[in-house]
């Protein structure tokens, strides 16, 4: 037997142990907390099904992240990080962006990955996403749009951390408060409960997803793992204790930030909810307008509602993102709807000023 078949045999018993992991996950007579138990050791294999997989790789220059040489200057590294994820002698990084933004990658952006939808349905098993373009995305799981939010937090808060690429890989460790902070939400019992569940929906998710002519497997989006530590304590509960978020982003999560393959999202635009925050996402990954046909745009924002319910919402988001207390970095200048063509054109304030 050849290195490369036992490999392969090696691939298959641990997927078939994580795949156990993931369902005993699912099982409903077991508590939260063990649910990240189990997703965790499901990762913990996948991650390194994920390493044996790219050793198989014939072309391994096939990756959209940038190697920088081992004399590489600091501000040369600043510059390429302006751009794009970056290979240095220190690990992979995500690219670099500034305090008031966030960062996704494009072919997440212009998708219906995280549903717009109040109510989306329910994905189970493997479902092909509705994406822009010649990207391709198949979920197995089920996402929200509460949960980009979360994972766009998680991306800044990692963004200067080198990402995971094996089981001994760093983790970074927040508090439910400071991740509630670097989402610009207010903290409290229900935003931990929130937050909680949705960080079990990131774990849950995989993802295969075809970028331009590469494809890359995404068995997590981010490996997260709960630790309990010494609380506040007091005459009634000497013994309390609070529960700390460990995570860590993935190193095939940086192949989603090629050059020319993310964007800077304002943090004005996740202030926004449901196909509002669909819309000012979306548009803000654009340089010019160009008429969109309006069921691409119902395809793509993850909508379930009828058509016609879903031109008024649509009309009514615009309206909303072009009222003058919107921030002008997301604030739409104009839009309109070809009802001959059925397609919808919109100007955003901020390409006004690129310009002039």
């Amino acid at each position: 037997m050849t290195e490369s078949q036992i490999t392969k045999n090696r691939i298959s018993e641990m997927a078939v142990q994580a795949q156990a992991a993931r369902a005993q996950a699912d099982r409903t007579d077991i508590g939260t907390k063990e649910k990240f138990n189990l997703l965790g050791a499901a990762q913990t294999i996948e991650v390194s099904i994920s390493i044996l997989k790219n050793s198989l790789k014939k072309d391994a220059s096939e990756t959209f992240i940038h190697d920088l040489q081992h004399n590489t200057a600091d501000a040369e590294l600043k510059h390429k990080r302006q751009r794009q994820s970056v290979r240095s002698e220190d690990g992979v990084f995500l690219p670099s962006w500034e305090k008031g933004n966030f960062a996704l990658p494009n072919s997440i952006i212009r998708s219906a990955l995280f549903s717009s939808c109040s109510n989306p349905l329910t994905v189970t098993g493997h479902q092909k996403i509705k994406t822009q373009g010649q990207n391709a995305i198949i979920l197995d799981g089920h996402l929200v749009d509460y949960d980009r939010l979360v994972w766009a937090a998680l991306l800044t808060i990692a963004k200067d951390t080198p990402l995971a690429e094996s089981p001994d890989s760093p983790w970074t460790t927040v508090t439910y408060w400071q991740l509630a902070t670097a989402m610009n939400i207010n903290f409290g019992t229900s935003a931990k409960k929130a937050i909680r569940s949705s960080l079990l929906r990131l774990m849950s998710a995989r993802l295969e997803v075809r970028v331009k002519h590469l494809n890359f497997n995404l068995p997590q989006l981010v490996e997260i793992s709960l630790e309990e530590v010494p609380g506040r304590a007091s005459r009634k509960n000497p013994d309390a204790t609070t529960e700390r978020i460990v995570f860590r982003i993935p190193k095939n999560v940086a192949e989603l930030f090629g050059r020319a393959s993310w964007t800077k999202v304002p943090e004005s635009a996740m202030k926004f909810s449901d196909l509002v925050r669909w819309l000012a996402i979306y548009y803000s990954s654009h340089a010019q307008p160009y008429p969109l046909p309006l069921k691409d745009l119902y395809d793509f924002s993850g909508s379930t509602c009828g058509m016609a319910e879903f031109k008024n919402r649509l009309e009514q988001a615009l309206k909303k993102l072009a009222k003058e207390e919107t921030p002008e970095e997301i604030r739409v200048k104009s839009y309109h709807l070809d009802p001959e063509k059925k397609t919808m054109t919109v100007k955003m304030c901020r390409w006004t000023h690129q310009e002039a």
